[in-house]
């Protein structure tokens, strides 16, 4: 993963993720854009062969930089994957002692 900042827009920078394509760009984007401090997330998959993924984030103010909120929503889907798994392993659990 690679951040460059933005020369020309304030409080706003690209993120290039390496190896990954639309599902992670726009569960990242959906995640950015929950975040009350985030003015804008866009993702883009420059070229269909070329396996990377370049999300623009920015940010209202000074308060909260690209990087904390990337950081930041990053945290919460992890959190959120951590909760269907836990939910799943669960419902896994009581299907298997209804059928015994």
């Amino acid at each position: 993963m690679e951040y460059t900042p933005d020369t020309k827009i304030p409080n706003a920078g690209v993120f290039k993720l390496n190896k990954e394509d639309h599902t992670m760009g726009n569960l990242l984007r959906v995640q950015l854009l929950r975040d009350n401090q985030v003015r804008f997330a866009g993702y883009k998959i420059p070229h269909p062969l070329i396996h990377s993924c370049h999300i623009k984030v920015q940010t209202m103010d000074g308060r909260t930089n690209p990087v904390r909120a990337f950081e930041s929503a990053l945290m919460d889907l992890s959190m959120e994957v951590d909760s269907i798994e836990n939910q799943f392993v669960k419902e896994c659990e009581e299907f298997v002692k209804q059928d015994m």
